[in-house]
């Protein structure tokens, strides 16, 4: 790529550079003169079809010849868009980034990986969902917390229902037939008394009875140290372990009840021990004819035939 020439003049060497584009060749390789350097490389691409590469020539050897590209530089990472990292095309997780998140526990939040952008699809109907900590499904696209919920309290007089992923009930109607262990009842501030068509009864004036609500049973007690009748004679008595037995007396005057519509007498229950009074009992007997009396409110009345009750007023 120089011209050569001999001043005959002086016999001095020249050595002018070549036009350039002038041909030339090093080692059989084709080339043409740049600055007086046989370029290797005019009119030669190189291209290794790699976006992650800077390709080149080497003038000097004709050899193509590639580096690094920067990082960053775009690239295609199959489908979706991807970045140059260490001349190697990685995805560029435009995603990463990105909060999709609506805050709907019912919808798919999805990121474009190739746009970068956001979608929220409502999820399928039965997908599982959260609210509050609480768990339950999707249906149509709202999280329905009561879902996997089974409320029951197994009570027959309550209805069972389910709010917000909590369960609660509510007392049914008062009277309505209910159940329990096999036994029928009716409802009643919500629990099942069995009592309400009981026939429960003391046998005696000396014993308490009652219904027990949750098992139907007729529950007696034996009462001590109240007044009573004995049942055989009307003997006046206090009541001992369910039993009336006979007050013992020595005169009329201590079998008063303050009762106007009574006869009040001290009889002998046992003739040959009556003596001592320790076989002797009150007596309190209705009146048999109409008499005056005053009733426990202070009015004037007379007293009913036979059944010691003073009523007021003429009769």
């Amino acid at each position: 790529c120089t011209i050569d020439a001999c001043n005959p003049d002086n016999g001095d060497c020249s050595n002018l550079p070549a036009e350039n584009g002038t041909a030339c060749a090093i080692d059989g390789k084709p080339g043409a003169c740049v600055d007086a350097i046989c370029d290797l490389c005019v009119d030669f691409q190189c291209d290794d079809g790699d976006p992650c590469t800077e390709d080149g020539c080497d003038p000097i050897s004709g050899e193509c010849v590639s580096s690094d590209a920067i990082d960053g530089t775009s690239c295609d990472f199959g489908s979706l868009p991807g970045v140059c990292e260490s001349g190697v095309c990685a995805d560029a997780k435009l995603c990463a980034n990105i909060n999709c998140g609506d805050g709907d526990p019912c919808t798919e939040d999805v990121c474009d990986a190739e746009r970068a952008t956001c979608s929220n699809p409502t999820s399928l109907d039965g997908a599982s969902c959260e609210v509050d900590s609480k768990s339950g499904l999707c249906e149509g696209g709202v999280c329905d917390l009561c879902a996997q919920k089974t409320c029951g309290d197994r009570n027959p007089c309550t209805d069972d229902f389910c709010v917000e992923g909590e369960c609660g009930s509510s007392n049914v109607e008062d009277d309505r037939v209910c159940s329990k262990d096999g036994t029928l009842g009716v409802c009643r501030s919500g629990q099942c008394n069995l009592c309400a068509n009981s026939s429960c009864q003391a046998p005696n004036s000396c014993t308490s009875a009652r219904c027990d609500a949750n098992t139907g049973d007729c529950v007696l007690t034996k009462l001590s140290r109240i007044a009573c009748k004995t049942e055989t004679g009307g003997l006046t008595g206090v009541c001992f372990k369910g039993v009336c037995e006979p007050t013992s007396c020595t005169s009329d005057r201590e079998c008063d009840d303050g009762n106007d519509c009574t006869v009040d007498e001290c009889v002998c229950t046992n003739p040959l021990l009556c003596r001592d009074g320790s076989q002797s009992a009150c007596v309190n007997t209705p009146v048999a004819v109409r008499t005056s009396c005053t009733t426990d409110l202070g009015q004037a009345g007379q007293c009913q035939r036979g059944s010691g009750i003073c009523v007021a007023g003429r009769l």
